[in-house]
């Protein structure tokens, strides 16, 4: 059963790697719901992905080897990342959701804000729990 669904979804990612190598950068590499995802919106997002990684910062190239295995995977999430906000775009627009540049950045601001503290409701050392039993006297065999 799970080889049934495995092979569809290696081939499906293949198809989708080889296809963003193959086009040039206006071009569509990925159609979700009639929506195009372009190679230069791939190119982009996956830059800003290697830009970012923590083996950027530990300075591994990750785009020295097309066929590394950190190259394929950060590029499997561009993908999945790039259809998935596609999605959400789609659903927000269904939804008529709509959010200022103001509101996003305020959001973004008190995130940032709430990731540089620590929890102070939670004790320093906390006490494990009680687990002996209500009766400290042993009870009797019958």
């Amino acid at each position: 059963m799970l080889k049934k669904k495995l092979l569809p979804a290696i081939v499906l990612s293949l198809v989708m790697f080889i296809s963003c190598s193959c086009t040039k950068p206006g071009e569509k590499i990925i159609e979700v719901n009639d929506h195009p995802i372009t190679k230069s919106e791939f190119n982009k997002t996956f830059d800003k992905a290697v830009n970012d990684s923590m083996f950027a910062k530990m300075g591994i190239d990750v785009k020295k080897d097309k066929n590394s295995f950190l190259y394929l995977m950060i590029k499997d999430r561009v993908v999945n990342e790039l259809i998935v906000k596609t999605l959400l775009d789609e659903e927000m627009k269904t939804k008529n959701i709509k959010a200022s540049k103001e509101e996003i950045e305020e959001e973004q601001t008190e995130d940032e804000n709430n990731q540089d503290e620590t929890p102070t409701d939670t004790p320093s050392n906390p006490t494990p729990p009680d687990n002996t039993p209500s009766d400290p006297t042993p009870s009797e065999p019958d």
